[in-house]
């Protein structure tokens, strides 16, 4: 403890991205897996079943944001103030994450579970569907704590540079969810029920990792408070990089919503394919922002050091992998999507419903990877502004409104219209403000 990771400032920036980045990408590729085979499992349960899952999400989301905000505010924190050589401010911020997290969460977590039935109707919950969302959604909502400190003790791991024990903790835990299903299922006949306690059980398991990561002398940080700094200056600092993100995750809770309560005036299948086909989004999103949480610690720390050469190769190798990556994987959505979905489910209207959806996300996918590395730039150097204007027009600002006033003219096809028209529209701000920040490092 009390040692810097230098390895961050000496290392080659592509070589050190892509060591940081494959583990993390890894951690996240499992728990995409695990939500595609939770869905699988689930689906056998029938059309209803996969419909609880896809409307209690939104609930998980929306308390996940709290995780998501101290998490990332606090790696952010943490990674300048060690290329800065301020260790004590680091550890102050591991503090603030983790236990702002666990409470926050808490906190979402038992309003979920006192207010369970209104939350799932109020996201899309038809009659036949409520009956298997509700025991579902209850206990997530109870272990979200666990969920959510787990979410924090990821970043704040990753942040000061150790990747690697990150993805293995994340990792058991999610092999331990994926073994754990079928079993409490099928096998103990739970039903429903049975894929909620192996989440919760998984979880558990993965932050006793974490516990036993911060009892050894492996680290660079330890989660404790240094008397003589300040912690209001920190938390103001943690809250402005992980708020944007907040807000982001909020409204991602809020667009589902939307789109589930416009499927239901359809049908039951039409929620389940809605639900398929964000877990494949989620696939090609997950691997993108398993990168980027390598390179927030990375551009952080050399923004901190005054090392703006390397932030700038950095960023500049960051946009040309991700957004290689962004095109590949559109094109297979666009191209192969009925034949992805009949993966799930053999219901003619599923597939018809899903592969429709998936194909039109698509041809926008290519975007993404550009505007997630501008975002978190502006996330690592501790700019907040941009990166929460970024986020309130991708979730909130322009989906939702461009939606409501195409879907009485288009149906179903009007919410994957708008949000062809929004990621047009962010596109030209993350150019803006990827243009501004690139004038700003040259300076």
């Amino acid at each position: 403890m009390g040692q810097q990771p230098a390895e961050m400032g000496q290392e080659k920036i592509a070589k050190l991205l892509l060591r940081m980045a494959a583990p993390s990408i890894i951690t996240t590729l499992t728990t995409s897996l695990y939500s595609i085979a939770d869905a699988a499992f689930i689906g056998r349960l029938g059309p209803d079943a996969l419909g609880a899952i896809t409307v209690s999400f939104p609930i998980l989301a929306f308390i996940g944001c709290f995780g998501l905000m101290f998490g990332l505010g606090g790696s952010s924190a943490l990674s300048r103030f060690l290329g800065s050589g301020e260790t004590g401010k680091a550890d102050s911020a591991a503090l603030i994450a983790v236990y702002g997290a666990l409470f926050f969460g808490t906190c979402a977590g038992v309003t979920a579970f006192l207010f369970i039935k209104p939350l799932l109707i109020l996201f899309g919950a038809t009659r036949s569907i409520v009956p298997f969302a509700i025991p579902y959604g209850k206990i997530l909502s109870l272990g979200s704590a666990v969920t959510v400190c787990n979410m924090a003790f990821s970043y704040i791991v990753r942040g000061e540079g150790n990747t690697r024990y990150s993805m293995t903790a994340m990792a058991a835990g999610t092999a331990a969810n994926i073994i754990l299903d079928p079993v409490l299922i099928f096998l103990c006949k739970m039903g429903i029920a049975g894929a909620a306690y192996a989440t919760i059980i998984s979880q558990l398991f993965t932050l006793v990792l974490f516990i036993i990561y911060y009892k050894k002398d492996v680290k660079y940080i330890s989660i404790k408070r240094h008397r003589h700094i300040p912690l209001r200056p920190i938390i103001k600092e943690t809250l402005k990089i992980g708020f944007p993100s907040f807000i982001n995750q909020f409204f991602v809770s809020a667009v589902l919503a939307v789109i589930n309560n416009v499927a239901k005036t359809f049908s039951t299948e039409s929620i389940g394919a809605v639900g398929i086909v964000i877990r494949i989004l989620f696939f090609g999103i997950f691997i993108i922002f398993g990168y980027c949480r390598a390179l927030l610690p990375v551009a952080g720390y050399n923004y901190g050091a005054s090392e703006f050469q390397r932030l700038r190769e950095a960023s500049k190798f960051s946009i040309i992998v991700l957004s290689c990556f962004s095109l590949i994987f559109g094109i297979i959505m666009t191209a192969g999507a009925y034949s992805i979905l009949k993966f799930f489910s053999s219901d003619a209207v599923l597939i018809e419903s899903g592969g429709r959806i998936l194909r039109y996300a698509g041809l926008v996918f290519p975007f993404f990877g550009f505007e997630a590395v501008i975002m978190t730039l502006h996330q690592a150097l501790g700019k907040p502004y941009p990166a929460a204007v970024l986020s309130l027009a991708r979730q909130g600002v322009l989906i939702i409104p461009i939606a409501l006033l195409l879907y009485p003219f288009l149906g179903v096809k009007g919410i994957v219209v708008s949000i062809f028209i929004s990621e047009v529209l962010i596109l030209a701000l993350s150019l803006f403000f990827g243009f501004r920040l690139k004038n700003q490092l040259s300076r």
